[in-house]
């Protein structure tokens, strides 16, 4: 039985609203994110 506000996954409990993910991923969309916000600053200096 999981506590209130956390969930059971292979991994353990977690909270309810975290996801499992393959950490592959989450660097992935990190990383993508970071180069988005990069450019984004860089456009504004140039500006």
């Amino acid at each position: 039985m999981a506590l209130v506000g956390y969930k059971q996954t292979e991994i353990g409990l977690i909270p309810e609203d975290w996801e499992v993910v393959r950490f592959e991923d989450a660097i992935t969309k990190k990383r993508v994110r970071v180069g988005k916000i990069k450019q984004k600053q860089r456009r504004n200096r140039e500006s």
